[in-house]
């Protein structure tokens, strides 16, 4: 890997890190109303569950990226 991209990858992954963060906040935070008013007419475990999924699912797969991104960033400025 080029020298110059080794040193700059690690900010780019750690910005890309930071709006992670508040964009998984965001998303979470915005479908926090609709799961419970959809929660309040399931009365099973599993369709809370279902429900819960069908709302955060954005929230999740960008938390999950941006640990991904934290990690990496994190493992190319060790090397």
């Amino acid at each position: 890997m080029n020298n110059k991209v080794q040193k700059a990858l690690p900010i780019v992954l750690s910005i890309t890190g930071s709006f992670g963060v508040i964009g998984t906040s965001i998303l979470a935070v915005k479908n926090s109303k609709k799961y419970y008013n959809a929660v309040d007419h399931e009365v099973t475990k599993k369709g809370k569950v279902k429900e819960f999924f069908k709302y955060y699912w954005p929230a999740i797969l960008t938390g999950s990226a941006t640990i991904g991104s934290i990690t990496a960033g994190k493992i190319i400025s060790k090397k």
